[in-house]
């Protein structure tokens, strides 16, 4: 289930008009719920309700990654670090704890 990270990428985009697009997986759930119709335009169901092939599918067509997180050793951002290997993609990682206070 997701819990925010996408959600907060997407509402960025959109409130700077900055097209984006991704993929989520079949039967997209959320912390609140199914995928909000707001980022129904830029978002395409993959045919998995698994998150591993999305993610793997979302560093292949991108540019480049960005990775936020507390742990880079959970099993999400091994995973996608897994994708960003295989599909030799650029990306840069951005610590959350290094901006506590």
């Amino acid at each position: 289930m997701q819990v925010g990270a996408d959600l907060a990428a997407w509402t960025v985009a959109k409130e700077l008009n900055i097209p984006f697009t991704g993929y989520v997986p079949y039967g997209y759930k959320t912390k609140y719920g199914t995928l909000p119709d707001r980022f129904r335009d830029g978002v395409v169901e993959h045919s998995s309700a698994e998150y591993k092939p999305r993610t793997y599918k979302n560093v292949e067509i991108s540019c480049a990654t960005i990775r936020f997180a507390y742990d880079f050793q959970s099993a999400g951002e091994v995973c996608t670090l897994n994708a960003i290997k295989k599909y030799n993609k650029p990306h840069f990682d951005i610590d959350l704890s290094l901006l506590e206070t």
